[in-house]
């Protein structure tokens, strides 16, 4: 519903996902007597209750892009970021897919409308990345008025969220300093709100960071790697690498 946070959207679509090809199999898999269909068409659901596709589909994506793309700007650059695969295969297929398409116009469906959105919240452009996914017409299909604009003003605020954090993964370590009421007006953020995810992301080690709270700044802290440091890294980026050739193989050769 609307508020909810973008993990909880993904974890609910994949467990949706599952579900319904759970349910495809028992429909299709079983032969049933006149009586048995009958039946079960009096349970199903009417179709004005039905959920529309393309929202799900929508949800799904924009939850992903909102939650891996950050990771992937902190892998890209810095290998000390890597902590594990990209959680969201078909968000990544389908990058993929669009990345290797050297005819790409300018985004007509909604999946290439996300994917946009995705690629401008790289460079850290909030305000393009609102303007596509907020844009979607499909956001009309949520039940209510206020729903729908209880979901944009979440998504509204959780995108210029994952602005600031990709941000700072991408260029914070071009900086001495940062000031909080810059990065608030930056982002169009209250400062509180700003504060609390700087503090997060030290807290979990994702930038090497402190406050300095006399001035209200953030202070970047710049490490020198050793050249054993940059061997380990290069280490780890060829067995990530190892690993996605494997899954690509495996999926070509049994399925998902």
């Amino acid at each position: 519903g609307p508020g909810t946070p973008p993990p909880a959207c993904a974890s609910c679509r994949a467990a949706m996902t599952g579900s319904m090809q759970g349910l495809v199999v028992q429909r299709y898999g079983a032969e049933k007597t006149p009586e048995q269909e009958r039946a079960e068409r009096r349970r199903q659901t009417p179709y004005h209750m039905h959920l529309n596709l393309d929202l799900v589909e929508c949800v799904h994506l924009v939850s992903a892009v909102l939650l891996e793309v950050p990771r992937m700007v902190a892998v890209s650059f810095d290998g000390a970021a890597r902590r594990g695969r990209t959680a969201n295969k078909a968000l990544k297929r389908v990058m993929d897919m669009y990345d290797r398409n050297p005819l790409a116009g300018p985004p007509e469906g909604n999946r290439d409308v996300i994917i946009a959105g995705a690629r401008a919240l790289e460079r850290g452009d909030w305000r393009q990345c609102e303007a596509y996914i907020l844009g979607l017409p499909v956001w009309q299909h949520l039940w209510s008025e206020d729903g729908a604009t209880r979901t944009r003003k979440m998504l509204e605020a959780k995108i210029r969220e994952e602005a600031l954090r990709t941000f700072l993964f991408a260029y914070g370590a071009c900086y001495d300093a940062l000031s909080l009421a810059q990065l608030a007006h930056m982002f169009e953020l209250e400062a509180p709100v700003v504060a609390s995810l700087v503090s997060r992301m030290m807290m979990q080690d994702e930038v090497a960071a402190s406050w300095d709270q006399p001035t209200g700044c953030v202070v970047m802290q710049r490490k020198e790697r050793s050249k054993l440091h940059h061997l380990a890294h290069q280490l780890s980026d060829l067995v990530g690498k190892l690993v996605e050739a494997n899954d690509k193989a495996w999926e070509g050769r049994f399925g998902e």
